[in-house]
C-alpha cells in the first residue's frame, strides 16, 4: 500500500476492509467489505515478486538467439508475416535492426520497465515503410486483394478466432521483389528512410499523433483513431483461455500509446507503456531526429547511439499491473531526458505537444492509467 501498488479506488476499498476488521465491525459489514475486496480484479495475488528461477535461453555461447513460445499459435503467424515483409525489400531488415538496437541503447525497449517491446518497434518500422513512404517500400500483405493471391491451405484458417490471412507465398514474394514489382522506389537508401522514420514519429505537425491515433498495420493507410477503437481509457479485459477448462487471464489494457496487433485486433501491443514511458519514448524520438539533422549539417552534438542512463522514474515492476504512483519529480534523477528538453528549449503548445500530452496523461491518472 505504501509503495503505491493499488489504484486510488482500490485503496479506498482495501482501507475500508482493514478498518472494519480492526474495529471489530458487525459480521454483515465485514462480509460486505470482503465482497467489495474480492470484486477487485485478482487483487490478492496480482502483485508478486519475480521468481527466483526462470527459464532463460542462453544469450552467449550458443550462436543463436530465439524466443520460446508456449501455446501461442498466433505468434507463429505473426513471425511468418514479419519474415514475408522482410522478403519484400532488402532494406526492411537493416532498418528494423537499427531501430531495435537504438531503442535498447536508449533504454526504451523494456515492457517490464513501462516502455515498448521489440515487436512494437518492428510494427512502427513496417507502418512507416508500408503507409508513409511514397511510393511504399512494402505492400500491405493483409489487404484482401493481395491476400487473395495466396490460396494455400494454411492461409485460409482462423486461429483462436482471429483471421490470419495475408500474402504468405514466399516464393512469389521473392520473385516479385527480385523483378522489382514490389515497389517503385528502389533508390532510397536505408539512411534516408531512417531519417524519415525518426522525423515522422518526432514532429508534431505532419507526423504521427501519439495522443489521438492508433497504428494499424492491417488497415489501408495504417491509421485508426483511438475513438474509433474505443481505446480512450485504461480497462481490464479477460483473455480467452488457451486450453479448454482453463481460466482466462486478466490483462490491463492501457492506451497512452496504441499499436493494434495485426491479427488480434483487440490487443494493444503498446499496452505496457506507462505515462513516464511514453514521455521517455517521445523524448528519444525527438533527440534522434535532432541529432540526425545535425549530422546532415556536419555538426552532431552527441552520439545517436550513446547509451542512456537507466530510466529509474518509470515505476519499475516485474509482473502484474502497473502501480498508480507518480512521485514528485526529483531533479537529481532527471538524467538524459531533461538535458535534452533543456537543449530544445521550452515545450510548444497544442493538442499533441509534449506538454499537452503529458498534462492530459497526468490529469487522467485515475481513468487512463492503471
Amino acid at each position: 500500500m505504501k509503495e503505491g501498488w493499488f489504484e486510488p479506488a482500490e485503496r479506498t476499498i482495501i482501507f475500508t476492509y482493514i478498518k472494519a476488521v480492526e474495529s471489530g465491525s458487525e459480521e454483515s459489514v465485514l462480509l460486505e467489505c470482503r465482497s467489495q475486496l474480492l470484486s477487485l480484479p485478482d487483487v490478492l495475488n496480482r502483485y508478486r515478486p519475480p521468481p527466483e528461477h526462470h527459464l532463460d535461453f542462453p544469450k552467449d555461447g550458443v550462436g543463436v538467439q530465439c524466443d520460446i513460445n508456449f501455446s501461442n499459435r498466433l505468434a507463429i503467424h505473426n513471425s511468418t508475416m514479419l519474415r514475408c515483409y522482410n522478403m519484400c525489400d532488402h532494406r526492411v531488415k537493416p532498418m528494423v535492426l537499427f531501430v531495435k538496437a537504438w531503442a535498447k541503447r536508449r533504454k526504451i525497449n523494456s515492457p517490464y520497465h513501462g516502455t515498448l517491446s521489440s515487436y512494437g518497434y518492428v510494427l512502427m518500422v513496417l507502418h512507416y515503410l508500408v503507409n508513409i513512404t511514397s511510393p511504399p517500400i512494402c505492400p500491405n500483405l493483409q489487404l484482401v486483394d493481395m491476400a487473395m493471391r495466396d490460396d494455400s491451405p494454411g492461409n485460409s484458417q482462423l486461429v483462436n478466432g482471429q483471421n490470419v490471412r495475408f500474402w504468405r507465398d514466399e516464393t512469389a514474394i521473392r520473385q516479385w521483389a527480385k523483378a522489382g514489382q514490389i515497389t517503385q522506389d528502389r533508390l532510397s537508401s536505408v539512411g534516408s528512410l531512417l531519417r524519415g522514420f525518426f522525423h515522422y514519429f518526432a514532429v508534431q505537425t505532419g507526423g504521427f499523433s501519439w495522443s489521438q491515433e492508433v497504428l494499424s498495420l492491417r488497415t489501408p493507410g495504417g491509421i485508426l483513431t483511438k475513438n474509433q477503437k474505443e481505446w480512450t481509457a485504461a480497462k481490464t479485459v479477460v483473455l480467452d483461455p488457451v486450453e479448454e477448462g482453463q481460466k482466462g487471464q486478466e490483462v490491463r489494457q492501457r492506451y497512452l500509446f496504441a499499436i493494434e496487433d495485426p491479427f488480434e485486433i483487440d490487443h494493444n501491443i503498446a499496452r505496457t507503456v506507462v505515462h513516464n514511458g511514453i514521455v521517455a519514448i517521445r523524448d528519444e524520438f525527438r533527440r534522434a531526429n535532432r541529432l540526425i539533422h545535425e549530422a546532415g549539417n556536419g555538426t552532431p552534438s552527441e552520439d545517436l547511439f550513446a547509451e542512456a542512463a537507466a530510466k529509474d522514474d518509470l515505476n519499475y515492476r516485474y509482473f502484474g499491473y502497473r502501480p498508480n504512483a507518480f512521485p514528485a519529480a526529483d531533479s537529481s534523477k532527471s538524467g538524459d531526458a531533461n538535458k535534452q528538453k533543456q537543449a530544445r528549449g521550452p515545450p510548444t503548445t497544442g493538442h499533441d505537444s509534449p506538454a499537452a500530452t503529458e498534462g492530459q496523461a497526468t490529469a487522467a491518472t485515475t481513468d487512463a492509467l492503471p
